[in-house]
């Protein structure tokens, strides 16, 4: 089946050559979940950051491409966690600037919202959760200044009976984890909530194990982030064609 649309998943961005190995693994992926529903369209990735070219020079070049194979419209999916500043002002500004640049072809150029306001992400979370049964459950975000994120962050947690701590800002994960420890837990499962591992997910590692050799018989397990997987390019698809 053809489709009218071209897909742009957009991205923070990242110095470390395996964040972008491990981009074009999810892409790849969803371009093949888009083809076993037997869709044929086009899908590209961006940075938000950290880019030669800004992202309302990308998207307006992607949308001049995909007006010259005949594409109605393109839809851009922020692959973001929560509603920061990035979602919420960054990308909406760079899309404006596209939009304006694009005016006189005629394509239809739609954010749709970002990949962690969708339920399919709390389910995925929840199946990482239960292979750990009988650990308390610790959910790690980076963390943001915006209210509307903090609030995500914690419905996020309720949803998956987890305590709820971060990587920038307070509670931090380490005094959790060392107050959980303190207060008798022995079994923690900590899942990392971000979109691919780096270097903030080995600097929380690291920590971990250093809070872990100061007790006696507990247990911490590090549960992989959501990373570059068919079950989330699933979700990504799912997203993109419902929208």
């Amino acid at each position: 089946m053809n489709n009218d649309t071209g897909y742009l998943l957009v991205v923070h961005g990242s110095r470390n050559s395996q964040y972008q190995i491990y981009l074009d693994t999810l892409a790849n992926l969803t371009r093949q979940a888009l083809e076993k529903k037997a869709i044929k369209s086009h899908l590209e990735t961006a940075y938000l950051e950290l880019s030669q070219q800004s992202l309302g020079q990308k998207i307006t070049e992607f949308a001049h491409f995909c007006h010259e194979k005949g594409y109605k419209q393109i839809k851009i999916l922020p692959l973001f966690l929560f509603s920061g500043t990035h979602v919420m002002e960054d990308i909406p500004e760079e899309g404006a600037i596209a939009l304006k640049n694009t005016s006189k072809i005629g394509i239809d150029i739609k954010i749709l919202p970002h990949l962690g306001s969708e339920d399919s992400v709390t389910d995925l979370l929840e199946q990482k959760y239960q292979k750990y049964p009988n650990h308390t459950r610790l959910l790690i975000s980076h963390g943001t200044r915006l209210e509307k994120g903090k609030k995500e962050a914690q419905l996020l947690a309720q949803k998956t009976s987890a305590k709820l701590a971060f990587w920038s800002m307070n509670p931090c994960y380490d005094q959790t984890i060392i107050h959980l420890l303190e207060s008798g837990t022995k079994n923690i499962a900590m899942l990392p909530y971000f979109l691919f591992p780096g270097k903030i997910l080995k600097a929380i590692a690291l920590r971990a194990e250093e809070i872990k050799n100061q007790y006696d018989n507990v247990n911490i397990q590090i549960i992989d982030p959501l990373g570059a997987t068919p079950e989330l390019a699933d979700i990504i698809v799912e997203n993109l064609l419902k929208q």
